[in-house]
Protein backbone atom coordinates (compact mmCIF):
# COMPACT_ATOMS: atom_id res chain seq x y z
CA UNK A 1 0.00 0.00 0.00
CA UNK A 2 1.24 3.22 -1.07
CA UNK A 3 0.74 6.65 0.11
CA UNK A 4 0.65 10.28 -1.81
CA UNK A 5 2.50 13.21 -1.42
CA UNK A 6 0.56 16.12 -3.38
CA UNK A 7 2.80 18.63 -4.02
CA UNK A 8 1.33 21.81 -6.09
CA UNK A 9 3.85 23.88 -8.47
CA UNK A 10 3.10 27.65 -8.35
CA UNK A 11 6.38 28.55 -10.11
CA UNK A 12 9.25 28.03 -12.45
CA UNK A 13 8.03 23.69 -12.97
CA UNK A 14 11.23 22.94 -14.18
CA UNK A 15 13.31 24.34 -10.90
CA UNK A 16 10.20 22.75 -8.68
CA UNK A 17 11.04 19.41 -10.39
CA UNK A 18 14.88 19.78 -10.63
CA UNK A 19 15.00 20.83 -6.37
CA UNK A 20 12.16 17.84 -5.84
CA UNK A 21 14.36 14.83 -8.11
CA UNK A 22 17.34 16.25 -5.68
CA UNK A 23 16.23 15.87 -2.73
CA UNK A 24 14.61 12.36 -3.65
CA UNK A 25 17.34 11.11 -4.89
CA UNK A 26 19.92 12.06 -1.61
CA UNK A 27 17.38 10.27 0.27
CA UNK A 28 16.27 7.34 -1.33
CA UNK A 29 18.59 7.31 -4.01
CA UNK A 30 18.16 7.25 -7.21
CA UNK A 31 14.95 5.94 -9.10
CA UNK A 32 13.85 4.48 -5.98
CA UNK A 33 10.72 6.83 -5.94
CA UNK A 34 7.58 6.84 -8.12
CA UNK A 35 6.28 10.17 -9.19
CA UNK A 36 3.32 11.11 -11.46
CA UNK A 37 2.66 14.29 -12.66
CA UNK A 38 -0.21 16.62 -13.37
CA UNK A 39 -0.45 19.04 -16.26
CA UNK A 40 -3.27 21.52 -17.44
CA UNK A 41 -4.95 22.31 -20.61
CA UNK A 42 -1.24 24.20 -22.06
CA UNK A 43 0.46 20.98 -21.04
CA UNK A 44 1.88 23.08 -17.94
CA UNK A 45 2.79 20.96 -14.92
CA UNK A 46 0.99 22.35 -12.15
CA UNK A 47 1.35 19.12 -9.67
CA UNK A 48 4.09 16.79 -8.50
CA UNK A 49 2.69 13.20 -6.54
CA UNK A 50 5.06 11.87 -5.10
CA UNK A 51 4.34 7.97 -3.97
CA UNK A 52 5.69 6.33 -1.18
CA UNK A 53 5.46 2.77 -0.86
CA UNK A 54 5.54 0.75 2.17
CA UNK A 55 9.51 -0.26 1.70
CA UNK A 56 10.45 3.26 2.48
CA UNK A 57 12.03 3.72 6.35
CA UNK A 58 9.84 6.39 8.08
CA UNK A 59 13.12 8.26 8.82
CA UNK A 60 13.86 8.69 5.31
CA UNK A 61 10.37 10.06 4.59
CA UNK A 62 10.83 12.08 7.22
CA UNK A 63 13.85 13.55 6.46
CA UNK A 64 12.41 13.88 2.56
CA UNK A 65 9.58 16.39 3.98
CA UNK A 66 11.95 18.55 6.15
CA UNK A 67 14.02 19.03 3.06
CA UNK A 68 10.87 19.86 1.48
CA UNK A 69 10.32 22.81 3.90
CA UNK A 70 13.41 24.02 3.40
CA UNK A 71 13.19 24.87 0.12
CA UNK A 72 9.38 25.78 0.13
CA UNK A 73 8.80 29.34 -1.38
CA UNK A 74 12.08 29.15 -2.56
CA UNK A 75 12.01 27.81 -6.14
CA UNK A 76 8.10 27.96 -6.21
CA UNK A 77 7.16 24.89 -4.80
CA UNK A 78 4.21 24.92 -2.61
CA UNK A 79 4.53 21.94 -0.08
CA UNK A 80 1.44 21.77 2.00
CA UNK A 81 -1.88 21.32 0.56
CA UNK A 82 -4.36 23.85 1.72
CA UNK A 83 -8.18 22.44 2.87
CA UNK A 84 -9.69 21.63 -0.63
CA UNK A 85 -6.68 21.36 -2.62
CA UNK A 86 -5.83 20.24 -5.88
CA UNK A 87 -7.01 16.69 -7.42
CA UNK A 88 -4.53 14.74 -9.50
CA UNK A 89 -5.45 12.70 -12.04
CA UNK A 90 -4.35 9.17 -13.51
CA UNK A 91 -3.36 6.42 -12.09
CA UNK A 92 -3.55 8.34 -8.45
CA UNK A 93 -7.02 10.43 -9.28
CA UNK A 94 -8.31 12.24 -6.36
CA UNK A 95 -5.06 11.71 -4.48
CA UNK A 96 -5.03 14.02 -1.05
CA UNK A 97 -2.12 13.87 1.55
CA UNK A 98 -1.32 16.10 4.42
CA UNK A 99 1.73 16.03 6.31
CA UNK A 100 3.31 17.47 9.41
CA UNK A 101 6.02 16.93 11.72
CA UNK A 102 9.01 20.05 12.88
CA UNK A 103 6.69 23.46 12.92
CA UNK A 104 7.04 26.90 12.83
CA UNK A 105 7.15 28.03 16.79
CA UNK A 106 3.62 29.34 18.26
CA UNK A 107 1.32 28.36 14.99
CA UNK A 108 -0.67 25.68 13.96
CA UNK A 109 0.57 23.83 10.98
CA UNK A 110 -0.19 25.45 7.48
CA UNK A 111 -3.55 23.70 6.08
CA UNK A 112 -4.64 22.69 9.83
CA UNK A 113 -7.72 23.94 11.78
CA UNK A 114 -7.25 23.78 15.38
CA UNK A 115 -9.70 24.16 18.22
CA UNK A 116 -8.05 25.63 22.09
CA UNK A 117 -4.66 26.64 22.18
CA UNK A 118 -1.68 25.14 20.21
CA UNK A 119 2.08 26.02 21.06
CA UNK A 120 5.11 23.99 19.44
CA UNK A 121 7.82 22.95 20.65
CA UNK A 122 7.07 22.90 24.38
CA UNK A 123 6.74 20.49 26.79
CA UNK A 124 4.82 19.72 29.76
CA UNK A 125 5.31 20.27 33.48
CA UNK A 126 6.38 17.45 35.58
CA UNK A 127 6.33 16.82 38.97
CA UNK A 128 6.78 17.78 42.28
CA UNK A 129 8.53 14.27 42.21
CA UNK A 130 9.92 11.93 45.52
CA UNK A 131 13.49 10.79 44.04
CA UNK A 132 14.54 10.38 47.90
CA UNK A 133 13.62 9.95 51.06
CA UNK A 134 16.68 9.57 54.00
CA UNK A 135 17.52 6.95 56.46
CA UNK A 136 16.82 8.70 59.56
CA UNK A 137 20.17 9.86 59.56
CA UNK A 138 20.62 13.17 58.57
CA UNK A 139 22.94 11.82 55.60
CA UNK A 140 24.23 13.99 52.52
CA UNK A 141 22.61 12.35 49.03
CA UNK A 142 25.37 11.69 46.61
CA UNK A 143 22.66 12.70 43.12
CA UNK A 144 24.48 10.54 41.27
CA UNK A 145 22.73 7.76 43.12
CA UNK A 146 19.35 8.95 42.24
CA UNK A 147 18.66 9.99 38.23
CA UNK A 148 15.65 11.72 37.59
CA UNK A 149 12.88 9.56 35.33
CA UNK A 150 13.03 10.66 31.98
CA UNK A 151 11.01 9.65 28.95
CA UNK A 152 11.46 12.89 27.27
CA UNK A 153 14.61 15.18 27.49
CA UNK A 154 14.16 17.67 30.23
CA UNK A 155 13.67 21.36 28.80
CA UNK A 156 17.26 23.23 30.06
CA UNK A 157 16.67 26.04 32.56
CA UNK A 158 13.61 24.33 33.83
CA UNK A 159 14.65 21.65 36.45
CA UNK A 160 13.86 22.48 40.46
CA UNK A 161 14.95 20.19 43.20
CA UNK A 162 13.33 20.79 46.39
CA UNK A 163 15.17 19.21 50.07
CA UNK A 164 15.70 20.49 53.29
CA UNK A 165 18.79 21.08 55.29
CA UNK A 166 17.40 22.84 58.51
CA UNK A 167 15.63 25.32 55.98
CA UNK A 168 13.61 25.03 52.79
CA UNK A 169 16.27 25.09 49.78
CA UNK A 170 16.35 24.48 46.28
CA UNK A 171 18.85 23.04 43.53
CA UNK A 172 18.55 24.34 40.38
CA UNK A 173 19.95 24.13 36.37
CA UNK A 174 21.73 27.24 34.68
CA UNK A 175 20.59 26.04 31.43
CA UNK A 176 23.92 24.64 30.27
CA UNK A 177 24.03 21.62 32.66
CA UNK A 178 25.27 22.99 35.39
CA UNK A 179 23.36 22.72 39.39
CA UNK A 180 23.66 25.11 41.85
CA UNK A 181 22.03 25.13 45.28
CA UNK A 182 20.51 27.56 47.83
CA UNK A 183 22.45 28.31 50.97
CA UNK A 184 25.04 25.86 50.65
CA UNK A 185 22.55 22.97 49.69
CA UNK A 186 25.41 21.74 47.08
CA UNK A 187 28.45 22.26 48.20
CA UNK A 188 31.00 22.20 45.37
CA UNK A 189 27.74 22.10 42.35
CA UNK A 190 26.31 19.51 39.78
CA UNK A 191 25.55 18.60 36.76
CA UNK A 192 22.40 17.22 35.22
CA UNK A 193 22.59 15.27 31.50
CA UNK A 194 18.88 16.83 30.15
CA UNK A 195 18.56 13.57 28.01
CA UNK A 196 19.15 10.53 30.21
CA UNK A 197 18.30 12.44 34.09
CA UNK A 198 21.68 11.32 35.10
CA UNK A 199 23.55 13.76 38.01
CA UNK A 200 26.25 14.50 39.78
CA UNK A 201 26.87 16.73 43.18
CA UNK A 202 26.19 15.92 46.55
CA UNK A 203 24.02 17.91 48.90
CA UNK A 204 24.61 19.28 52.12
CA UNK A 205 23.30 16.92 55.05
CA UNK A 206 19.56 16.85 54.68
CA UNK A 207 17.03 17.11 57.64
CA UNK A 208 16.55 13.51 59.64
CA UNK A 209 14.12 11.84 57.46
CA UNK A 210 13.27 14.71 54.72
CA UNK A 211 12.02 13.97 51.11
CA UNK A 212 13.62 15.49 47.97
CA UNK A 213 11.25 16.08 45.44
CA UNK A 214 11.88 17.49 41.51
CA UNK A 215 9.95 19.56 39.17
CA UNK A 216 10.97 19.83 35.23
CA UNK A 217 9.49 20.51 31.98
CA UNK A 218 9.52 18.34 29.30
CA UNK A 219 11.27 19.21 25.93
CA UNK A 220 9.78 17.89 23.07
CA UNK A 221 12.49 20.34 20.49
CA UNK A 222 15.06 18.27 22.09
CA UNK A 223 13.05 14.66 21.26
CA UNK A 224 13.35 12.96 17.94
CA UNK A 225 10.65 15.19 16.72
CA UNK A 226 8.78 18.53 17.89
CA UNK A 227 4.74 18.35 18.05
CA UNK A 228 2.24 20.72 18.54
CA UNK A 229 1.19 20.89 21.58
CA UNK A 230 -2.78 21.30 21.67
CA UNK A 231 -4.67 22.69 25.05
CA UNK A 232 -8.06 24.14 25.90
CA UNK A 233 -6.69 27.08 27.87
CA UNK A 234 -7.14 25.28 31.87
CA UNK A 235 -10.82 25.35 30.67
CA UNK A 236 -13.72 22.55 30.53
CA UNK A 237 -14.22 22.19 27.06
CA UNK A 238 -11.90 20.81 23.90
CA UNK A 239 -8.98 21.02 22.07
CA UNK A 240 -8.75 19.61 18.46
CA UNK A 241 -6.53 19.31 15.41
CA UNK A 242 -8.05 19.53 11.87
CA UNK A 243 -7.27 19.05 8.75
CA UNK A 244 -10.25 19.22 5.95
CA UNK A 245 -9.50 17.11 2.79
CA UNK A 246 -10.53 17.41 -0.86
CA UNK A 247 -13.95 15.45 -0.72
CA UNK A 248 -16.44 14.20 -3.32
CA UNK A 249 -19.78 12.77 -2.38
CA UNK A 250 -20.74 8.60 -2.50
CA UNK A 251 -17.16 8.21 -3.95
CA UNK A 252 -15.36 5.34 -2.01
CA UNK A 253 -11.53 5.65 -1.08
CA UNK A 254 -9.48 3.04 -2.69
CA UNK A 255 -6.51 3.74 -0.38
CA UNK A 256 -6.82 5.68 2.94
CA UNK A 257 -3.87 5.83 5.44
CA UNK A 258 -3.37 8.34 8.48
CA UNK A 259 -0.96 8.38 11.20
CA UNK A 260 -0.37 10.29 13.86
CA UNK A 261 1.60 9.98 17.16
CA UNK A 262 -0.10 11.13 20.73
CA UNK A 263 1.81 12.15 24.39
CA UNK A 264 -0.23 12.30 27.03
CA UNK A 265 1.88 13.27 30.05
CA UNK A 266 2.36 10.79 32.52
CA UNK A 267 0.41 13.02 35.47
CA UNK A 268 -2.29 13.95 32.33
CA UNK A 269 -5.69 14.00 34.47
CA UNK A 270 -4.34 15.05 37.30
CA UNK A 271 -6.70 18.31 38.52
CA UNK A 272 -4.56 21.87 39.41
CA UNK A 273 -7.73 23.58 39.92
CA UNK A 274 -8.53 22.15 42.87
CA UNK A 275 -12.10 20.95 41.48
CA UNK A 276 -12.75 17.18 43.08
CA UNK A 277 -14.35 14.38 41.59
CA UNK A 278 -13.89 12.28 38.55
CA UNK A 279 -12.82 13.40 35.38
CA UNK A 280 -14.13 12.43 32.28
CA UNK A 281 -11.25 12.39 29.69
CA UNK A 282 -11.82 11.55 26.25
CA UNK A 283 -10.03 11.22 22.64
CA UNK A 284 -11.44 10.95 19.39
CA UNK A 285 -10.20 10.25 16.41
CA UNK A 286 -12.88 11.53 13.64
CA UNK A 287 -13.18 10.73 10.16
CA UNK A 288 -16.22 12.99 9.23
CA UNK A 289 -17.91 12.11 6.15
CA UNK A 290 -19.00 14.30 3.01
CA UNK A 291 -22.87 13.55 3.59
CA UNK A 292 -24.92 13.05 6.53
CA UNK A 293 -24.75 9.84 8.67
CA UNK A 294 -21.20 8.93 7.61
CA UNK A 295 -19.08 10.02 10.23
CA UNK A 296 -17.05 7.34 12.08
CA UNK A 297 -15.26 8.60 15.18
CA UNK A 298 -13.11 6.61 17.75
CA UNK A 299 -13.78 7.27 20.91
CA UNK A 300 -11.89 6.11 23.56
CA UNK A 301 -12.40 7.47 27.30
CA UNK A 302 -11.75 6.94 30.56
CA UNK A 303 -12.25 8.13 34.05
CA UNK A 304 -10.09 9.82 36.66
CA UNK A 305 -10.04 11.51 39.92
CA UNK A 306 -6.94 13.77 41.56
CA UNK A 307 -5.11 11.14 43.08
CA UNK A 308 -4.82 8.51 40.41
CA UNK A 309 -4.39 9.05 37.14
CA UNK A 310 -5.07 6.36 34.66
CA UNK A 311 -2.62 4.01 33.81
CA UNK A 312 -4.34 3.46 30.25
CA UNK A 313 -7.66 4.61 28.06
CA UNK A 314 -10.54 1.79 28.02
CA UNK A 315 -11.21 0.31 24.39
CA UNK A 316 -12.56 2.39 21.79
CA UNK A 317 -16.08 2.66 21.01
CA UNK A 318 -17.66 3.72 17.97
CA UNK A 319 -20.16 6.47 17.59
CA UNK A 320 -22.11 7.77 15.10
CA UNK A 321 -21.55 5.05 12.16
CA UNK A 322 -21.40 1.55 13.98
CA UNK A 323 -19.19 -1.18 12.52
CA UNK A 324 -21.16 -4.43 11.85
CA UNK A 325 -18.28 -6.20 13.24
CA UNK A 326 -16.27 -4.20 16.13
CA UNK A 327 -13.26 -6.00 17.99
CA UNK A 328 -12.56 -4.45 21.06
CA UNK A 329 -9.38 -6.33 22.45
CA UNK A 330 -6.50 -4.58 21.66
CA UNK A 331 -6.75 -0.51 21.84
CA UNK A 332 -6.05 0.97 24.99
CA UNK A 333 -3.51 4.28 25.12
CA UNK A 334 -1.61 4.72 27.88
CA UNK A 335 -0.60 7.45 29.81
CA UNK A 336 3.36 7.03 30.45
CA UNK A 337 4.43 10.62 28.37
CA UNK A 338 5.93 8.49 25.73
CA UNK A 339 4.65 8.50 22.43
CA UNK A 340 2.10 6.13 21.39
CA UNK A 341 1.76 5.71 17.12
CA UNK A 342 -2.04 5.45 15.70
CA UNK A 343 -3.02 4.16 12.20
CA UNK A 344 -6.01 4.31 10.52
CA UNK A 345 -6.18 2.65 7.13
CA UNK A 346 -8.72 1.56 4.71
CA UNK A 347 -8.07 -2.71 4.30
CA UNK A 348 -11.11 -3.69 2.32
CA UNK A 349 -14.19 -2.11 0.21
CA UNK A 350 -15.95 -1.79 4.32
CA UNK A 351 -13.41 -2.63 6.33
CA UNK A 352 -10.99 -0.43 8.59
CA UNK A 353 -8.14 -1.15 9.99
CA UNK A 354 -7.11 1.02 13.52
CA UNK A 355 -4.02 -0.04 15.00
CA UNK A 356 -1.65 1.50 18.33
CA UNK A 357 1.59 0.85 18.66
CA UNK A 358 1.49 -1.57 15.73
CA UNK A 359 -1.25 -3.98 17.78
CA UNK A 360 -4.10 -3.48 14.63
CA UNK A 361 -7.88 -3.76 14.80
CA UNK A 362 -10.20 -4.90 12.03
CA UNK A 363 -13.84 -3.41 11.96
CA UNK A 364 -16.00 -4.22 9.36
CA UNK A 365 -18.49 -1.85 8.40
CA UNK A 366 -21.80 -2.90 6.86
CA UNK A 367 -21.46 -0.21 3.59
CA UNK A 368 -18.32 0.99 1.59
CA UNK A 369 -15.81 3.67 3.24
CA UNK A 370 -16.43 6.83 1.83
CA UNK A 371 -14.07 9.74 1.39
CA UNK A 372 -14.34 11.97 4.58
CA UNK A 373 -14.47 15.44 4.43
CA UNK A 374 -12.71 16.03 7.81
CA UNK A 375 -9.92 13.63 9.38
CA UNK A 376 -9.97 15.38 13.57
CA UNK A 377 -7.92 14.40 16.71
CA UNK A 378 -10.21 15.49 19.51
CA UNK A 379 -9.55 15.60 23.18
CA UNK A 380 -11.85 16.90 25.34
CA UNK A 381 -12.38 16.98 29.49
CA UNK A 382 -15.95 18.28 31.82
CA UNK A 383 -13.36 20.22 34.59
CA UNK A 384 -11.09 23.22 34.55
CA UNK A 385 -7.82 21.07 33.97
CA UNK A 386 -4.81 22.77 33.10
CA UNK A 387 -3.46 20.13 30.91
CA UNK A 388 -2.61 19.48 27.60
CA UNK A 389 -1.59 16.88 24.85
CA UNK A 390 0.70 16.45 21.70
CA UNK A 391 0.27 15.11 18.39
CA UNK A 392 3.25 14.52 15.89
CA UNK A 393 4.17 12.77 12.85
CA UNK A 394 0.86 13.55 11.11
CA UNK A 395 0.21 11.64 7.57
CA UNK A 396 -3.13 11.56 5.65
CA UNK A 397 -3.52 10.92 2.70
CA UNK A 398 -6.23 8.95 0.28
CA UNK A 399 -7.17 8.26 -3.12
CA UNK A 400 -10.41 7.91 -4.88
CA UNK A 401 -11.94 5.58 -6.58
CA UNK A 402 -12.57 6.23 -10.31
CA UNK A 403 -16.02 8.05 -10.99
CA UNK A 404 -18.37 5.65 -12.74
Amino acid sequence: MARFLSLPVIGNPTQALTQVQTRLDGIFGRNRVELEYVRDGAGVLTEIIVILTDNLLAEDIRAFRRALDNIDGRVGLAVDVPPGGSSASGAVAGAQASTFDVQAAGGSPSGFNVIGGVTVGGGTSTGPNLIHTDGGGGATLDLSTTPITVSLPIQPGTLLIDLDIGTAETITDDGLGVLTGTTGSLPGDGTIDYVTGAMTGTTAALTISSTVDETHTTDVSLSPAQSANLDSGAAAGNAALIYAVNKAIGRPVNQLNWTFNVLFSSDFGLNNNAVSGAKALTLEARLLGAAAGQDIILRWGTLSDDAAPPAAWGTPVFVNVLPSVAPTGALAIDIDAVWHEIVIRRVDTNVLGVAYDGTEELFTFAGDLVVPSKVMVNHNWSDALDKSFNIDDWSFSFNLASPA
